[in-house]
């Protein structure tokens, strides 16, 4: 560690998943990556697809996907050792194959009857997989695998093939461009995975998410995520960016999912989740104009894995957490953090709206506001922001007046009205924190002198306010400054009341003034109210007025002459 010394190794992994993983603060290690996926994990993951296929089913009218996109982080695969990464190839019907030491060294194809569901013969499931940067790094020989399946896939002809039906109609608008070759129009038909451009890392939605005022509709964040996952990835080629080719594959996704293997993190504490399925489910609405159906493979407890609806599983963690008082008791306990805590939940809330509107309700915006503004536990709210983090509420507050304005939540009037005007003292005691939906939108600010009909004073200064920790300073700072006020005026009182022994009333009446005092007051008003009524007249000013007079004089004449002509 830092002193120098052995630090032992230890394996490193969720530590509910797997105890051995505590003590932290090991050199630890993860796994042989040639042993993706584990022959334990392709039975999860055939396991996770049949319940996946079974749901969309139910709710299709017994109908399956043409495409299945996925979303791989490399923490994820770590954690559940390619558990994904084989539902990603028993859908294509391809199988891992392992050599005598359990490393994969190649797939190969199924036969129709070895993936079937329930009895009957299902198609070959075409997918898409978008990958994170981390993932692109760590795995690269996995992306190469899988880039191989699909190429596998493409080929069998035993039953009913949606690989080889989308690649030829990829291939086909590709071909009507006149700018491909045909060894580019084979490859780039059949090409599945995608991900950020080579030694680049995010989709870029968190920030312009959160900078709502700089977009009307989500057209603008779909190109974004498009634009930033738009290059190519497999084993004839590597980070060739392509965006009509991601465009054709998102064309066709039905369904997306992603996995959930930590009892640490969830959907809603972060912005990754949002960004990424959020992100995927988003570019597929911009293309197709409906949100594809939204899946987690929950991983949390290795001996109960399922596959869930991301409705129900976002519902389950809002309740569990951030609308349960136990939680929110725990988080006060941490002071400035817990507040920043607070306030981060809900701009992840607000993301998930943002790339899939279905997901957060009504009911969940109203939730917030009984609980967080109206302080529906009776907690003490209101004191521990303004004790501890007073910028984080009022950036919770901002937010909510945002969703309004934007119409992703419409409260009552009078919740309006309430959150304004708590904006507004929040910003005349504290300032403004400069965060991505208050400082420069002058569209909240016309909204709010909307819902007050008022208007309201201007901010002569700016707070820069950061989660890095630019807020807390600026606290400190008004609480150091407010602290040597109060010194001060304690100081003047007590220099006011002691030394000379006033009574009460003396007190409470206001000082005398001197005569002398009283006639200087009197002079100087005067003096002022003079200066205001007398006119000063000038050389420049008379020769003005002269000159004009004389135009005037020779606009009447000339008028005249002309009438008198015409008579």
């Amino acid at each position: 560690g830092l002193a120098g010394r052995y630090v032992p190794p230890n394996v490193g992994n969720d530590p509910i998943r797997n105890p051995s993983a505590l003590p932290t603060g090991n050199n630890f290690y993860s796994f042989d990556p040639r042993l993706i996926p584990k022959k334990e994990a392709w039975n999860v993951g055939k396991q996770m697809v049949d319940e996946l296929l079974r749901q969309y089913k139910a709710s299709h009218n017994g109908s399956y996907p043409k495409k299945v996109a996925f979303v791989l982080w490399a923490v994820e695969t770590i954690r559940h050792e390619g558990i994904m990464e084989s539902e990603i190839l028993y859908l294509m019907g391809v199988r891992p194959v392992w050599d005598s030491k359990g490393r994969v060294k190649g797939v190969s194809l199924m036969n129709a009857e070895d993936f079937m569901l329930d009895g009957d013969i299902r198609p070959r499931i075409d997918v898409l997989v978008t990958t994170s940067g981390l993932y692109r790094d760590t795995f690269p020989d996995k992306v190469k695998l899988i880039d191989k399946a699909v190429r596998l896939a493409y080929d069998a002809n035993d039953t009913e093939n949606y690989i080889k039906m989308n690649s030829d109609a990829i291939y086909g608008a590709l071909n009507a461009t006149g700018n491909y070759t045909s060894v580019l129009l084979r490859n780039f038909s059949m090409a599945r995975i995608f991900s950020e451009a080579p030694g680049t890392y995010g989709t870029g939605l968190p920030n312009a998410i959160a900078a709502s005022n700089t977009w009307d509709n989500d057209s603008k964040l779909a190109n974004l995520y498009i634009s930033r996952l738009g290059y190519i990835y497999g084993a004839d080629g590597w980070g060739a960016q392509n965006v009509d080719i991601f465009r054709q594959n998102l064309a066709n996704v039905e369904v997306a999912t992603h996995s959930d293997s930590s009892n640490l993190y969830g959907v809603l504490d972060n912005d990754d989740y949002f960004q990424y399925l959020g992100g995927l489910a988003l570019a597929v609405r911009s293309i197709t104009g409906k949100t594809p159906d939204l899946y987690v493979t929950n991983l949390k407890n290795p001996n109960n894995p399922k596959t869930e609806n991301l409705n129900s599983y976002l519902r389950q963690e809002i309740r569990a957490r951030y609308f349960n008082p136990k939680w929110i008791k725990g988080m006060m306990e941490h002071d400035y953090a817990g507040a920043r805590e607070m306030d981060k939940f809900l701009e992840y809330m607000w993301g998930w709206d943002v790339t899939v509107p279905d997901l957060i309700t009504e009911d969940m915006w109203n939730e917030v506001y009984d609980i967080y503004i109206q302080d529906k536990y009776n907690l003490g709210l209101k004191e521990f922001f303004n004790e501890n983090n007073p910028y984080a509420l009022q950036s919770m507050v901002s937010r909510m007046l945002e969703a309004e304005r934007k119409k992703y939540w419409n409260p009552s009037d009078e919740v309006k009205t309430e959150l304004a005007k708590m904006y507004d003292e929040s910003v005349k005691e504290y300032d403004v924190t400069c965060c991505h939906h208050t400082c420069a939108n002058p569209f909240l600010d016309e909204y709010r002198k909307g819902i007050l009909s008022a208007p309201i004073k201007p901010i002569k200064r700016q707070i820069t306010h950061t989660y890095s920790g630019g807020a807390w300073r600026r606290w400190k700072e008004i609480s150091e400054k407010k602290a040597e006020k109060n010194e001060t005026l304690i100081k003047n009182e007590t220099r006011e009341v002691t030394g000379v022994a006033k009574t009460g009333e003396e007190l409470k009446k206001p000082p005398k003034k001197s005569k002398e005092d009283a006639e200087e007051v009197v002079g100087k008003v005067m003096e002022k109210m003079a200066s205001k009524s007398s006119i000063a007249f000038s050389g420049v000013t008379i020769t003005g007025i002269i000159v004009v007079l004389i135009i005037l004089v020779l606009i009447y004449l000339g008028f005249v002459s002309r009438f008198k002509k015409k008579m």
